[in-house]
């Protein structure tokens, strides 16, 4: 419960942080701030052992320190940030890669690019630990996946499959995933909230700005490249969390500061009413 806490207020922080950088004012900061804690899978995560809640405060943090315009040593920091989510589970490698690419897309200085074969050295050893210590302990170095081919004698050696999550999805998924989320989730309708059909707008907005675009194309990549392979939704959440900031200073721009306060309150009262879902 206190690491669930302790994860769950550093993403709120780096919330705050990223949506100031943004250009947001502070009532819209502290709205990112309540949309994110209204989340109903917040609250399974909060009070579990899952790795999705570490990794969006990762996120959030790496993609601040991408969005800041003067933070120093962006290559070391940013390796340091996307191994730490790589290292928390193979999975986040997604999560990790596409902002790693906007990364070195804002990289613009020649120092910065001496400092590439260090923060490559650093992202491997920070990485690589996790799954040293699997394979010390076990003799498998991403378990418990692929243990037919590592065989270790803590598992059947067969690959985990579960054929409920394997459906495949199409261009309804934001409507899909919060009205018929069972198809993506242990739960029932609203159990991944509300704000991929609330801030549909919002998202198309926030392509079109110059101060979202990055963040929304990477947070939009980091939703749904880890549902190619396995449509689990407990996965996309990271992703989630990532395009928040941009929806709301996009959603702010476009509406004012007045009507999106509004609009947050009632998706956060939507989202805490089917938390229990």
């Amino acid at each position: 419960g206190a690491v669930g806490t302790l994860w769950m207020l550093s993403a709120a922080a780096a919330f705050f942080c990223l949506t100031g950088t943004l250009g947001a004012a502070a009532r819209v900061r502290w709205l990112a701030v309540a949309l994110f804690a209204s989340l109903p899978l917040l609250a399974v995560l909060v009070g579990g052992m899952q790795t999705e809640l570490a990794a969006s405060a990762l996120a959030l943090t790496l993609a601040l320190a991408i969005a800041l315009p003067t933070c120093h040593r962006l290559m070391l920091a940013c390796a340091v940030l996307a191994a730490a989510l790589v290292a928390l589970k193979l999975g986040h490698a997604v999560t990790a890669l596409v902002l790693l690419v906007w990364t070195l897309m804002r990289v613009r200085s020649a120092a910065e690019w001496s400092r590439l074969p260090l923060a490559l050295l650093l992202f491997f050893g920070v990485a690589g630990s996790s799954y040293f210590y699997a394979w010390k302990v076990s003799g498998n170095a991403l378990l418990p996946l692929f243990n037919e081919i590592f065989q270790s004698p803590l598992l059947p050696p067969t690959q985990l499959q579960d054929p409920r999550w394997h459906a495949g999805f199409g261009i309804d998924l934001p409507w899909s995933i919060t009205f018929t989320t069972d198809r993506y989730l242990e739960a029932w309708a609203g159990g991944f909230g509300f704000v991929l059909v609330a801030c549909a707008g919002a998202w198309l907005l926030a392509l079109t700005d110059v101060r979202t675009r990055g963040l929304a194309l990477v947070a939009s990549a980091a939703l749904l490249l880890p549902l190619l392979p396995m449509q689990y939704a407990r996965y996309a959440f990271p992703g989630l969390v990532l395009l928040l900031p941009a929806l709301l200073v996009a959603m702010t721009s476009a509406l004012g500061a007045r009507w999106c306060t509004r609009i947050v309150i009632g998706l956060c009262a939507l989202n805490l009413a089917f938390q229990a879902n």
